[in-house]
C-alpha cells in the first residue's frame, strides 16, 4: 500500500507494509518513497493512487473553507487509431507531449494525473466553473497546438469533461462519474 503524509516538509509518499505478529497485532513499516515513484513514467504526471491521495487531501481543506472545485477528465481522441497508424512508440510520444503541456500550463495548486490508457484527471481546487471550464478550453488548444517531433503531420486533439462542484461536500467519486458522463457527451 502506498500513501501520502504531510510533515514538516510537505507531502511525502510512503510505501506502508503490514507484517502480522505472532500473537495478534500487525507491525507496519512507513518506507519513504520518492515523488518520482508517484508520477507516471510515461507522462511524468502523478499515477491515479497518488493522485487520488492528493485530491482528498485538498478537498477536506476546500470543505472546512467552504470553497468549489472542478474535476476534469480529459481523453486524447482516436488514440487508438493513432497507435495503429503510426505505432505505439508514435502514442507514447503523444502521451508525452501532453503530460509535458499539462504540467507547464497548469497551477502550482492544480493536480493531474494519468487515469488510465490515455485518460487523464485534472483537479482544480478553488476553481468555480467559470474558471475550470476556461482552462479546459486552453488546455484543449495547447493539445491543438501540439507539435509531435517525430510525426509533424500528426495532429492531436483531446476532448474532456468537467464536473463543476459548487459545494466542496460532493465527493471525490461523484464528481469523477460527473466529469465521465461529460466527457461522453
Amino acid at each position: 500500500v502506498s500513501h501520502v503524509h504531510t510533515t514538516n516538509a510537505g507531502m511525502e509518499l510512503f510505501m506502508v507494509m503490514a507484517v502480522p505478529v505472532v500473537g495478534g497485532g500487525v507491525l507496519e513499516f512507513h518506507i519513504p518513497m520518492s515523488e518520482g515513484m508517484a508520477r507516471d513514467s510515461l507522462t511524468g504526471l502523478y499515477g491515479r493512487d497518488f493522485f487520488e491521495q492528493l485530491a482528498h487531501r485538498s478537498l477536506a481543506l476546500l470543505r472546512r473553507l467552504g470553497e468549489p472545485y472542478t474535476l476534469a477528465l480529459m481523453d486524447i481522441d482516436r488514440f487508438k487509431e493513432i497507435n495503429d497508424t503510426y505505432g505505439h512508440a508514435a502514442g507514447d510520444d503523444v502521451m508525452r507531449a501532453v503530460g509535458e503541456l499539462l504540467r507547464e500550463e497548469l497551477r502550482e495548486v492544480d493536480v493531474c494525473g494519468r487515469w488510465g490508457g490515455d485518460e487523464l484527471v485534472l483537479y482544480f481546487p478553488a476553481t468555480g466553473c467559470d474558471g475550470g471550464c476556461a482552462l479546459a478550453q486552453r488546455l484543449i488548444q495547447g493539445v491543438r497546438d501540439l507539435e509531435i517531433a517525430c510525426h509533424p503531420e500528426l495532429k492531436v486533439t483531446a476532448s474532456i469533461g468537467i464536473a463543476c462542484m459548487d459545494s466542496p461536500e460532493m465527493s471525490l467519486e461523484k464528481a469523477l462519474v460527473r466529469a465521465d458522463k461529460a466527457l461522453y457527451q
